[in-house]
């Protein structure tokens, strides 16, 4: 028998689909594939994003990790002997820790030496000279003891302490006989009120930097006329940026660019205004 439709039964006809709606359809197939890719694009390229990410980190930490020549093994309250002095604040010592001897390059907390051994010979000083043969006729072979603060390390990796020589700390025992500066820095700050007490004091006795002779060695040049009649200059200006220094600074113009003053109001009274490294 054939296979038409049953006599009597009409076939439903079926309404073309217009031309527009078969663009659509394909249009929307073909979006919906670059969608697809696009996803499985950004997942691959995330999944190599997240491996290179943890290689890098896992390298990186491991080039970090202190080496022992970093480690702290120096306890606080530690005795040590002092076995160099690099300059007026800092020294070497070696320490005895679990039957190894340490050596260790020390930084005096919160006390600021003139330079005396800086790769800049311009910044090197006389007195920063001075401040390093105090530090080493005091220190250089005695046995001290460590005491530190919040922070063991600098970014240099020197230990930071308070330097004890018996029952004298020695930082405050530079800063008082006028050889260093307070210069203090958070979170080491444990004895900031006795520096700053020291410094007066020093300051107000002239001795060290603060003054024009230490322990009988003078400091500064040959007395030089003041232009403004004093007898002798104890400051120098700078004619380009009209700021006055003690001689004994560090900051000094060059010679084709000072002038001389006999008193600090002769100074300001000229324009010029306080250098704030040696405070005159």
């Amino acid at each position: 028998m054939g296979s038409g439709p049953e006599p009597g039964r009409r076939r439903k006809a079926q309404a073309p689909v217009p031309g527009y709606m078969k663009g659509r359809v394909g249009m929307q197939m073909k979006n919906k594939q670059i969608r697809v890719t696009l996803m499985l694009f950004i997942k691959i390229g995330l999944a190599i994003l997240i491996g290179a990410l943890a290689l890098y980190n896992n390298s990186h930490s491991n080039s970090k990790k202190p080496t022992k020549a970093v480690e702290t093994r120096i306890a606080d309250g530690d005795t040590a002997v002092v076995t160099r002095i690099v300059d007026g604040d800092t020294i070497v010592v070696a320490c005895r820790v679990d039957g190894d001897t340490i050596q260790e390059k020390v930084r005096f907390i919160g006390v600021d030496a003139p330079e005396s051994v800086h790769p800049d010979a311009s910044r090197n000083t006389a007195l920063g000279k001075m401040a390093s043969d105090f530090t080493k006729k005091h220190l250089l072979n005695k046995v001290i003891r460590i005491e530190f603060d919040v922070s063991k390390r600098d970014q240099y990796g020197r230990l930071l302490a308070y330097v004890w020589s018996g029952d004298t700390m020695f930082n405050e025992f530079l800063v008082e006989h006028g050889y260093a500066k307070v210069a203090t820095f958070p979170p080491n700050v444990k004895y900031v009120e006795r520096f700053t007490s020291a410094q007066k004091r020093a300051r107000e006795a002239n001795k060290g930097l603060w003054g024009h002779e230490v322990e009988g060695v003078a400091l500064e040049p040959p007395p030089v006329k003041s232009p403004g009649g004093g007898t002798t200059s104890r400051y120098i200006g700078n004619v380009n940026s009209k700021v006055f220094h003690r001689k004994t600074c560090d900051k000094l113009p060059a010679l084709a660019n000072r002038t001389y003053y006999a008193t600090r109001k002769e100074a300001i009274s000229a324009g010029n205004k306080a250098c704030g490294r040696c405070t005159p």
